[in-house]
């Protein structure tokens, strides 16, 4: 095309001067000839008299075989069963098909490791996908092909590689004698059939037992129309039934001739209509995932878009895509029209002019005197090709880039504009055009969209990994053109593709009949993933969910208050359903209004039982099923009231046990994120803030055991609570929406890394900040009285005795220290961002000094092990092993004097530590007291003990009442009766520069709070 345009000749087997018939083929990809050809002069061009005999031999004398008058009769009778409306029957089937050859390729993925690419041959695949779902919705008939037990049905097995074994790479005499048809008279034509050639055997073989099923169908069909059991409906068998019974009528009798058709003809539409919605389907869908594979970026647009559709699919109760949604899916379709465009099943369209005729151009050529052509003549009997693989790329009607792979170019709604009318679908040549169109290719357009949605939605796609670098094919075998690997073609057709399942997760959800968890299940559905949705009530469930909810709901009876061993039983039973459970979410729970001591205990134990012990018992009944696995998530959907802990009254809101109890589940919820983190396991604490959801402000202020006291007080909080209902800012449907994006690492949470706790609502985080506020203005305040840090910093520059101080820290000093020490020139600040990766200049200068004073540390909690080890021991030996220096300065002088502020967890046998910090702590320590002697490094190891702030005030604004309360009556029992865990900062940084001076002169070496406070007291007599 490239060479002559759009029309050009060619001289097929005999060559152009064969003289009887000079028959020079006419090749076509011109639109504007394309359009003459097949439309406006479309029974002026029937099929050549090779290409039907080849048809019939293939697929028998049904639709595509017929020509002319036959043809006009075939389609007469087909169409009524390919109409627009017709489809929606088949939807059913689609779907039930594709979704079995998901879990057949999930299975195969479980084989290896299901977080990886597993290599499958999808072509295949796709293969037994389309028989089974034409066997199902044409005929009603179940090949089995997609079957895991049992034998796949004999005619699959025919049907397996039918057209490679028989049409791939003849030899020449089968390519001569195959042209030499043009010239046989046809009688003899008919022969051919019964040669004992290697195609015409596997045709023979498919056409047997095809017409024999379709035999068994259709009469089957019939009798029961017959019979008046079965309905005369307009699907395709009724229709082959309603062929049959008029096959059987006699001439003579009342039947309307016209709309007969022999026996013969009847039963060769089955054997069509299996090739045509079969294996052409197949290749097309190949192809399509071969492009998505190799383009990630179009595969997720359509993930998607899928997900969107079928959030609104879920937020209209609806259960299933229908016509209307696959239309709408704009990006999917554009990917199924450029696969139809850039992979045409079929190479070209045979056609021969039954008259003389002029045919016109879009274009002109170049004729071969070099003059311009914008149409020309044909004579009779000329065989034409129109070349649908170069019109399909031609660069007039689809763009410049027509060569390569553009979905994009579909959504251009300025494509059609300047294109002529040529294909019957999207004007593309794929399913032809004209009066001989493909009649199924609305069939075949919604079998794409079902199936592809099925797997986009459930696994990801990428070329191969254990292949190697491999080149597909596009083999034409006889109608096809048939994917195959470049140097493995004797391996047949296959497309190897790497699959892996995509995210589609099992969520166990509580609470779900309302508020939070309704909102929850409606959004994990719009993702197509799985739930199992619980409740106290089952009643309720169903009358919210349906007696028939979504293939991919379940609904399970629980309550989460009934005890372990019975929640156990259930989560047994739950993890069955779908064989895991993904994700766990803590969602049920329960909340009372009233003041503490009108509500009493009982009240308080019914809040624990529910907000504490049943999500403990619920997430301990699920945790075996993720340990076994190594994977899972579990969320916890808390509260803001924990950080609004002191207004009376509104336990729903903020306060009282509600808060309590939202409290301790908060930390129970903290802990379990470093106790699971071994186990791969995540999770997630959710605080939301206040939400339009159902319900919530419909209980009644606590009022059965009055106190006249607290009158005044209650009437102040119950006219706030009635006054919040309408004033919620948080929409509960995107709270739920966003919290999925969280567990999915999707949409909003696309790119981040896992949070551990999720504030929902603007007034969630206001909360937070007013409470970090709270704590930020004390650490100003208190600051320099809980860091060791700092006031060992402060001591030092205080010490007349200390001429020169070098800091190193990780960031600059914030301005509560810095405005707290007396400005001075003996303090030297050094930023050292990693304390692994020390400046070439800086250990020589760090090893001139006397001292080191080593503070630096971390907490242990949210801290994974290697986290921790590497504050606590790999910073602390790293600067240890860069003082290389001090054994040559020191030769001759007292020894570098190393003092490190360990912890009184520090196990002193660290094999029976059962604590992180208490086993990281000790190794370091052992580290230090093993530096050999030539070193020059001393050791002072302090263990300080956990310590309380000296002005009770602080207490008073950084805890809760009841933390509050349980601090200021323990300061003073500790600090009294239990003096080895506790010490005031200052003591200890007092204590530490006084170890770096060499004061204490003793050969000691680690020293806890008694011994420093001991040291500290008999210093100051």
């Amino acid at each position: 095309m490239s060479e002559f345009g759009g029309a050009w000749k060619v001289g097929g087997c005999f060559g152009v001067t064969y003289k009887p018939t000079k028959r020079d083929t006419l090749m076509v990809s011109d639109p504007v000839a394309i359009h003459h050809i097949l439309h406006t002069q479309g029974y002026l061009y029937p099929k050549t008299r090779e290409s039907k005999t080849f048809t019939g031999l293939a697929f028998g004398r049904g639709v595509s075989w017929a020509a002319d008058d036959t043809h006009v009769k075939h389609r007469k009778l087909l169409n009524p069963a390919f109409t627009t409306q017709s489809q929606k029957a088949f939807f059913p089937v689609f779907r039930r098909v594709a979704a079995l050859l998901t879990e057949r390729w999930k299975e195969k993925c479980q084989e290896g490791d299901v977080t990886q690419f597993q290599t499958i041959n999808v072509n295949r695949g796709l293969v037994d996908t389309t028989l089974d779902i034409i066997g199902e919705a044409v005929f009603d008939y179940h090949f089995g092909s997609l079957d895991q037990h049992g034998k796949a049905n004999e005619f699959s097995d025919i049907f397996h590689n039918l057209w490679a074994e028989s049409n791939m790479f003849p030899p020449k005499p089968a390519i001569l004698f195959a042209a030499s048809w043009a010239f046989w008279p046809e009688w003899l034509l008919r022969l051919v059939e019964y040669l004992p050639a290697r195609q015409f055997i596997r045709f023979r073989e498919f056409l047997i037992h095809g017409k024999k099923l379709g035999k068994e169908l259709v009469v089957e069909k019939a009798v029961g129309v017959e019979k008046g059991q079965s309905k005369k409906t307009r699907d395709i068998l009724s229709i082959l039934a309603l062929m049959f019974l008029s096959s059987l009528v006699d001439a003579n009798e009342s039947a309307d001739v016209a709309d007969r058709l022999p026996e013969d003809e009847v039963l060769s539409q089955v054997t069509t209509l299996l090739f045509a919605g079969h294996e052409t389907t197949a290749c097309t869908l190949t192809w399509l995932m071969y492009e998505l594979a190799n383009h990630p970026e179009d595969q997720q647009r359509i993930r998607d878009e899928i997900t969107e559709k079928r959030r609104k699919l879920v937020a209209n109760n609806q259960k299933e895509f229908n016509a209307t949604d696959f239309e709408s899916m704009n990006f999917l379709n554009a990917c199924i029209k450029e696969a139809l465009r850039y992979h045409p099943i079929s190479p070209w369209v045979t056609r021969e002019s039954a008259a003389d005729d002029v045919i016109p151009l879009s274009e002109p050529v170049i004729s071969s005197s070099g003059a311009p052509i914008t149409q020309f003549k044909i004579s009779k009997h000329t065989p034409v090709l129109v070349s649908t693989c170069a019109y399909n790329r031609h660069p007039s009607v689809w763009g410049a880039d027509a060569d390569v792979w553009n979905p994009r170019r579909h959504l251009d709604s300025k494509l059609k504009e300047k294109q002529v009318p040529v294909g019957v679908f999207s004007n593309l040549l794929t399913f032809s055009g004209g009066y001989s169109g493909c009649i199924g290719w609305r069939f075949a357009l919604t079998e794409m969209q079902s199936t592809v949605i099925e797997l986009v939605e459930n696994f990801e796609f990428a070329p191969p990994t254990d292949y190697g670098k491999i080149k597909m094919l596009r083999v034409p075998i006889g109608a096809i053109m048939a994917p195959m690997i470049d140097g493995r073609i004797e391996e047949r057709t296959q497309m190897p593709l790497g699959d892996m399942p995509s995210k589609q997760l099992v969520w166990l959800i509580t609470g779900t009949t309302s508020g939070f968890g309704q909102r929850l299940v409606a959004a994990a559905l719009a993702r197509n993933d799985l739930v199992i949705a619980t409740a106290r009530s089952s009643e309720k469930l169903q009358e919210v969910y349906g007696d028939k909810p979504p293939e991919n709901l379940r609904l399970l009876q629980l309550d989460i208050t009934a005890g372990f061993e019975s929640i156990k039983q259930i989560m047994n039973v739950a993890a069955k359903i779908w064989d895991r459970i993904d994700v766990l979410v803590n969602n049920a729970g329960n909340g009372y209004l009233g003041f503490i001591e009108e509500s009493g205990s009982r009240m308080i134990r019914e809040q624990f039982e529910t907000n504490i012990f049943g999500v403990v018992d619920v997430t301990n009944a699920v945790l075996p099923y993720m340990r076994a696995r190594k994977q899972g998530t579990v969320v916890v959907i808390g509260s803001r009231s924990v950080w609004r802990a002191e207004t009376p009254g509104l336990a729903m809101v903020t306060t009282g046990t509600y808060a309590a109890s939202k409290a301790a589940i908060h930390a129970i919820t903290e802990s379990l994120a470093a106790e699971l983190s071994p186990f791969n396991i995540k999770v997630l604490l959710v605080a939301p803030g206040a939400f339009r959801t159902e319900g919530i402000y419909s209980i009644p202020f606590n009022t059965s055991n009055p106190i006249p006291d607290y009158d005044s007080l209650r009437n102040v909080a119950m006219a706030r609570y009635n006054s919040i209902p309408g004033t919620e800012t948080g929409d509960p449907t995107k709270g739920m929406q966003v919290l999925v994006d969280v567990i999915r690492g999707e949409g909003c949470a696309e790119g981040k890394k896992w949070p551990g706790t999720l504030l929902l609502g603007e007034d969630a985080e206001r909360d937070l900040r007013k409470k970090w506020d709270t704590f930020t203005n004390i650490l100003k305040e208190w600051g320099d009285v809980v860091r060791t840090g700092s006031q060992i910093l402060r001591e030092a520059v205080a010490d007349p005795a200390v001429s020169s101080i070098t800091v190193l820290s990780r960031r600059a000093l914030p301005d509560w220290l810095t405005s707290s020490i007396p400005k001075n020139d003996k303090t030297t600040t050094v930023i050292v961002e990693d304390f692994l990766k020390y400046p070439a200049d800086l250990p020589p200068k760090l090893a001139a000094h006397d001292a080191c004073i080593w503070a630096l540390g971390g907490s242990s909690l949210g801290n994974s092990e290697e986290e921790y080890k590497k504050m606590t021991y790999d910073f602390l030996t790293h600067m240890v092993s860069s003082l290389g220096e001090v054994a040559k300065i020191r030769a001759d002088k007292e020894p570098f004097r190393f003092v490190f502020v360990s912890a009184a967890g520090a196990n002193p046998d660290k094999s029976t530590s059962k604590q992180m910090y208490g086993r990281v702590k000790r190794e370091a320590e052992l580290y230090l007291l093993n530096l050999p002697a030539e070193s020059r490094i001393q050791p002072t190891i302090l263990r300080p003990g956990y310590f309380y702030p000296e002005d009770p005030n602080i207490a008073k604004q950084t805890r809760s009442t009841a933390e509050r309360a349980f601090s200021v009556a323990l300061r003073p029992l500790v600090s009294n009766f239990w003096s080895s865990n506790y010490i005031p900062t200052s003591e200890i940084a007092q204590f530490a520069l006084k170890a770096a001076q060499g004061t204490w002169g003793t050969t000691e070496q680690i020293f806890n709070n008694d011994r420093m406070r001991e040291l500290l007291k008999n210093q100051g007599k």
